[in-house]
């Protein structure tokens, strides 16, 4: 199933990991695409999109982001 994570945080990278080591394609969104921390999820094994690209790809998104 194609997983679509809204979310780069600790959670929303925990759920996107778990889910791949599920067998389940992934992509986590982030809001920059470009930074450390988006190469990092890369080297996870991730798809790393913004958020319209995150969306567009998921049968099923998540939605991890602050509260506020």
């Amino acid at each position: 199933m194609k997983i679509g994570v809204l979310g780069s945080g600790d959670v929303g990278r925990a759920l996107a990991v778990a889910f791949k080591t599920e067998g389940h394609d992934v992509m986590i969104a982030t809001r920059n695409t470009k930074s450390q921390k988006a190469a990092t999820l890369t080297k996870l094994g991730l798809k790393v999109g913004d958020f319209a690209k995150t969306a567009q790809f998921a049968e099923v998104a998540v939605l991890c982001t602050l509260w506020s």
